[in-house]
């Protein structure tokens, strides 16, 4: 009997963690079996043993506190008095910021995600993993993680004390398929050298990985993978889900049994407090739904008895509002959540037609089947081509989501795990079995390899540089792979002096670009290239004239260029981005501020719009007539009519406010059918700025009131006082097409509509000419 072999795996998840262990001789034929490791977490409330460990992390009374502890305290943020902030002192779904420039002002040395991670990662270690198997330690991460979000992983498994490299670090539906496989290989006997397809869907807390494998078994033995799309939506998981609970049931009750009108919580406030305290009962009443659905369903009960299923929190929850000097509480008795209910929620997030995300104020709601689309045509594939379909994680415990599949994919074996904590196990013991193949053979039971050609773009064809299927790191481990058989080409002191790199795979996707400058270059002199494709799918490159030293260097860098992430919203990132800007240059609040509340009412978030123009009238120790005036536009985008006549009254009563919170308040009279008012208003605003555009809306009044006269004559003498059209402004032009229409002047709206056009920029090719085939 060959050498008895311990290794483990983590789960390193967004919402929770999981370790799992095996132990097998080294000379056993096929694979063995891990199993799921309970972990003791202490809690204020007393120990608590799971094999399932939330990605918490909190300080409170000078203790640190990971897991189902910190978890508990999560839940007491709504009390102000507890002192229980996040990013403070408390800290969870932080892995969705691994591998950027986040950073916390956190207690007890935690100063970003990778400080959280070290954390979960170090109490796994301690609570869970023996000294006799340490050294045998794979850990997952996303099949779509970017080499930064590799780099901190790593460094976070280093500050936790794990003996991890980069070639332990293992994909999560790779890791998903390999415990499956170790458990249920009977349900695969048909693969053979035929090519089956495997879709797998990791839909867990904070992230939804798809990826898509082609399966051959080679000969007798074992089953070789090949990736053929990885797709992942940012930001799209079971919180969303969560979230979508807390704002469209869990706090409107709130709301109504508190007797509180539509906007009397504050953006801050919501985020601060609200959420935090209701968020854990959201999920707690989606799981125990879901375990009730599964119930009815395995009794054969009907749909209509699936759906008639409920949940209800046990308690009641409070939560503490500085702004409105009370305490407001959730009662049990509203803390419910209806099969009904929770199917219309999930109608978006399970939608195959409706693939389009939808960016809340307070959340996302995108349908998993848009990164499962988005896999399928990266492919080449339909749904009728999948032959198995494998969903993991923890929100693939929905009934809703495996009829949703079913659905999608009628024709293809839909592989299940026997028992409904596997799916929340299976990535840490696919994670382990990995790490003893690796002690026992020196490499991974699943071999990384290029998912399709990489290709040079040349004047005529292309170069094929890695072929699909090549193992990684391509060449080998360290080495770069040299190739001088490209030059300049033969016109090119003619045409250009750059010469332009095109990266492609080989169905012709660009993954990477770049310019190499041959100025001086002779006509047809060659060009030396070398480039690598490691095992954590990064591919470099790196080009320069053949035998000149010292001159100009092309470097290309591609992460994952055959993934794919997807980011609902770009913009988002840019407003986190501007958020952590004046985190770490808090001195430059003045400039930072208005630009952070600007992209806020461009993304919609006009609660949170208003919130940052609070904080910037604080900083500045006064009320102040622009932040003032556009607090009431926001809250007129929100439908808060009356709340933006107020802030429109309080910005017109500060000094050299203008006439511009006159003339907005005139526009949300008139809006509220208040004409006599709106007109009062407006003339006051033109008597401070007799802006053309005031005096079409005054206009626009007076026709209302039956008190206009000629209104095609008025609205022609005013089109005559605007300003040319290319001086307008967009507001100005706006109003001068409203004045142009009642003044029945098509030729004017026609050059409205024409400036609006012209305006509109369009990107910039790329410079440069493709390089070409050295001769001889």
């Amino acid at each position: 009997m060959g050498k008895t072999i311990k290794a483990y795996g983590i789960d390193l998840g967004t919402t929770n963690s999981t370790v799992a262990v095996v132990e097998a001789p080294s000379d056993l034929t096929g694979l063995p079996r891990a199993t799921a490791v309970e972990v003791e977490q202490p809690a204020t409330d007393g120990a608590k043993i799971s094999a399932v460990v939330p990605s918490v992390v909190a300080v409170h009374a000078g203790t640190v506190w990971v897991g189902e502890g910190a978890h508990g305290l999560r839940a007491l943020a709504g009390d102000p008095r507890k002192n229980i902030v996040r990013y403070r002192n408390l800290f969870y779904e932080s892995k969705n910021e691994i591998g950027t420039s986040r950073t916390y002002a956190g207690e007890e040395g935690i100063h970003g995600p990778v400080d959280v991670a070290a954390r979960v990662l170090a109490f796994i270690r301690e609570a869970g993993i023996e000294a006799d198997g340490a050294d045998n330690i794979a850990v997952t991460v996303p099949a779509s993680f970017q080499m930064l979000q590799r780099e901190d992983t790593l460094k976070a498994c280093r500050q936790a004390g794990l003996n991890v490299d980069g070639g332990k670090l293992m994909d999560e539906p790779c890791a998903a398929f390999v415990d499956y496989l170790s458990r249920h290989s009977d349900r695969l006997g048909d693969i053979g050298a035929a090519k089956r397809n495997l879709l797998v869907i990791d839909f867990g807390g904070g992230t939804c990985d798809v990826a898509l494998f082609e399966l051959v078994r080679s000969g007798v033995g074992s089953i070789q993978m090949k990736s053929l799309a990885v797709s992942r939506y940012h930001r799209l998981g079971g919180s969303d889900i969560d979230l979508a609970i807390v704002h469209k049931v869990l706090l409107p009750a709130l709301v109504k049994e508190n007797g509180l009108g539509d906007f009397d919580l504050d953006f801050e406030e919501v985020q601060a407090r609200f959420v935090p305290a209701l968020q854990p009962v959201a999920e707690a009443l989606k799981i125990q739904l879901s375990n009730e659905m599964w119930r009815r369903r395995a009794f054969d009960q009907s749909e209509e008895q699936v759906s008639a299923a409920s949940a209800r929190f046990p308690q009641a929850t409070k939560v503490t509002s500085k702004r409105l000097g009370r305490d407001l509480t959730l009662s049990a008795d509203s803390s419910t959540l209806t099969g009904q209910q929770f199917d219309e929620l999930l109608g978006p997030f399970l939608s195959s037609d409706r693939l389009a995300p939808a960016q809340f104020e307070y959340r996302l709601e995108c349908s998993v089947f848009a990164p499962v689309e988005d896999a399928l045509a990266r492919s080449g594939l339909d749904s009728t081509d999948i032959h198995y379909v494998l969903s993991v994680g923890g929100s693939a415990l929905l009934p809703q989501l495996e009829k949703a599949l079913r659905s999608k994919f009628p024709e293809s074996d839909h592989l299940r795990f026997s028992d409904r904590a596997e799916f929340q196990y299976a990535i840490a013991r696919g994670a382990a079995v990995q790490a003893w193949h690796i002690a026992r053979a020196g490499h991974g039971l699943i071999q990384p390899v290029a998912q399709d050609d990489i290709e040079l773009k040349l004047d005529q064809g292309s170069l094929r540089l890695v072929s699909a299927g090549a193992s990684l790191p391509y060449p080998s481990p360290g080495a770069d792979e040299l190739n001088d058989s490209i030059a300049v080409p033969e016109d090119a002191t003619t045409r250009s002096l750059l010469v332009a790199f095109r990266f492609v795979t080989g169905g012709g996707q660009t993954v990477g670009t770049g310019t190499l400058d041959v100025g001086g270059a002779r006509k047809g002199q060659r060009i030396e290239l070398s480039y690598r494709f490691d095992e954590n799918q990064v591919f470099r490159a790196r080009a320069r004239l053949k035998g000149v030293d010292g001159g100009a260097e092309l470097r290309v860098e591609v992460q994952n260029p055959v993934s794919n992430v997807v980011n609902p919203n770009a913009k988002l990132d840019e407003h986190d981005r501007l958020i952590e800007d004046l985190r770490r240059e808090p001195a430059k609040w003045a400039d930072a501020i208005p630009k952070i509340a600007q992209l806020c009412a461009e993304l919609g978030f006009h609660a949170e719009a208003i919130t940052w123009l609070e904080r910037y009238q604080r900083r500045s120790g006064k009320q102040s007539p622009w932040a003032t005036n556009l607090q009431g536009i926001y809250e007129a985008n929100r439908n808060n009519a009356a709340g933006a006549i107020r802030l429109y009254a309080q910005a017109a009563a500060l000094p050299l406010a203008g006439g511009a919170p006159l003339f907005n308040m005139a526009l949300a009279l008139r809006g509220q059918g208040k004409w006599p008012d709106a007109l009062d208003a407006v003339d006051r605003a033109i008597a401070r700025s007799p802006e053309p555009a005031y005096r079409v809306l005054r206009l626009q009044i007076l026709e209302k009131l039956g008190k206009a006269g000629n209104v095609s004559d008025q609205a022609r003498d005013l089109v005559a006082e605007f300003a040319p059209v290319a001086q307008l402004n967009d507001f100005e032009l706006g109003w001068l097409a409203t004045a142009a229409r009642m003044a029945g002047n098509d030729e004017v709206v026609a050059q409205v509509r024409r400036a609006r056009s012209e305006r509109t920029v369009g990107e910039s090719a790329q410079a440069g000419i493709l390089p070409t085939l050295a001769q001889g």
